[in-house]
């Protein structure tokens, strides 16, 4: 069986499950919303993949041209650095100030 083939009829059984629990026209609406989103989690995640090892590419040659070690704390040869500054960027802690006061302003009258 062909690849093609073997995709029509994932595609036939998910849209059969989806009509099955959620009526004609809903499921018929999730599947193709469930099903793009797939689709584009499939190209967007390999290409922030490549970003973040390109970043870390650019980070060891920068490091070279330096004459220091650049990023190696995280995993074999720095291999996982990209996935540590990912957990840190999620981790952040987002500050809302309550709003702005006179001492704060940079804008006085």
């Amino acid at each position: 069986m062909d690849l093609l083939a073997l995709y029509a009829k994932l595609i036939a059984a998910g849209l059969e499950l989806f009509q099955g629990l959620l009526g004609p026209q809903l499921g018929t609406a999730m599947f193709t919303l469930v099903k793009t989103s797939v689709l584009i989690m499939l190209i967007v995640g390999p290409l922030l993949g490549a970003v973040a090892y390109v970043t870390l590419l650019e980070r060891k040659v920068i490091g070279y041209m330096q004459a220091r070690i650049g990023p190696n704390r995280v995993g074999p040869y720095g291999l996982l650095q990209p996935i540590a500054d990912g957990v840190k960027l999620v981790f952040k802690e987002i500050i809302f100030l309550p709003g702005p006061t006179r001492s704060r302003s940079c804008w006085r009258r």
